[in-house]
């Protein structure tokens, strides 16, 4: 830079500046899920019956309510808020996607694997791998990640006894699908 020269504050080189010095930004990860919080309109109404006299134990109420986890790729921490409708009209491409997989069976989350450690979740974070289904769609659409990541490699066959547990055991019975019991 020459003195005088006041080309820095131009925003117009702000950005350009920003990207050498910090690095491109990092992609967004946008998730909606279902989780589980207190039913305060629930409470109160059974709050209100014992007032009134009704023998009933206080006890905590549940609901299903819809959140939204922002992070960036290789983020670790990150924070998850209710979600709102300017939520879903912003990310509309993962709403779309949440609600897609509503009726479908729940993955398991990648951290739920046995053997995979904090050196490995730093691997799963960076490939963008949350749950145990996408890490064996992965390795089996991708055989060679594992010669890069050699870590991963023990964990591929714990994760398909994985699969091989949660699996549901069904049979045909009269036209009709069964649990195996």
């Amino acid at each position: 830079m020459i003195a005088g020269d006041n080309s820095v504050r131009d925003p117009r080189h702000l950005a350009e500046i920003e990207q050498t010095i910090v690095g491109p930004p990092s992609e967004l990860i946008v998730r909606f899920f279902e989780h589980a919080r207190r039913d305060n309109q629930a409470e109160n109404e059974q709050k209100k019956r014992i007032d009134e006299g009704a023998d009933e134990i206080a006890r905590p109420y549940w609901k299903k309510a819809i959140y939204i986890e922002r992070r960036f790729k290789g983020q670790i921490d990150h924070m998850a808020r209710p979600a709102s409708d300017q939520d879903k009209r912003e990310y509309r491409q993962a709403w779309e996607e949440f609600k897609a997989n509503q009726d479908k069976p729940p993955k398991h989350d990648i951290r739920l694997l046995p053997g995979n450690g904090v050196c490995t979740q730093a691997v799963f974070d960076e490939l963008n791998i949350q749950t145990i289904e996408d890490f064996l769609y992965f390795t089996e659409k991708n055989p060679d990640i594992l010669a890069i990541f050699d870590e991963l490699r023990p964990l591929v066959e714990v994760a398909k006894r994985w699969r091989t547990f949660m699996k549901p055991r069904l049979k045909l019975v009269n036209g009709e699908l069964n649990g195996d019991h």
